[in-house]
């Protein structure tokens, strides 16, 4: 992420939903810009938010698709941009600047979307019988993630 912006997620009074602003940082130690709300409850909120390790790609669950927008260098966002359609909201996004992984609520099932957008092409299923709130990992050859019902941490090569 460049020096220069300082995305965050800004929880409601409820914690259902939260909204994603951008918040230009001059250099050096100039005062703070203003709040550009990127995401938010007037857009239906955001879920999880996710960026990559070398990524300058905000990523973020809308209330029917993960989103993606560039993050320019002086820290200005791009256009939102599709990256997979969601059956809602996701409650965790890992990305690793190839793919954004997520648990899909209504299957379980753990998918990948390739990060530049549909285009790519679609979603691949990783794993099945996710718990959609687990926490998992990403590295570069495998996904894990826990099972709290069998009491395991579960692998599973990508």
């Amino acid at each position: 992420m460049p020096p220069s912006s300082a995305p965050s997620v800004e929880p409601p009074g409820d914690t259902t939903a939260a909204q994603v602003v951008e918040c230009l940082l001059p250099a050096p130690f100039g005062p703070l810009g203003s709040l550009i709300r990127v995401a938010g409850l007037d857009a239906g909120g955001a879920g999880a938010i996710a960026l990559g390790p070398g990524s300058a790609t905000v990523m973020y669950s809308g209330p029917d698709a993960i989103v993606g927008r560039a993050v320019a260098n002086d820290g200005a966002l791009g256009a939102p941009r599709t990256v997979a359609a969601t059956s809602g909201f996701v409650d965790r996004l890992q990305d690793n600047d190839v793919d954004v992984y997520f648990v899909d609520r209504p299957t379980g099932r753990l998918l990948a979307a390739p990060v530049s957008g549909p285009d790519g092409g679609a979603p691949r299923v990783v794993a099945r019988s996710v718990d959609p709130s687990t926490s998992f990992h990403v590295d570069t050859a495998c996904v894990y993630w826990v099972d709290a019902r069998a009491g395991t941490i579960t692998m599973v090569a990508k």
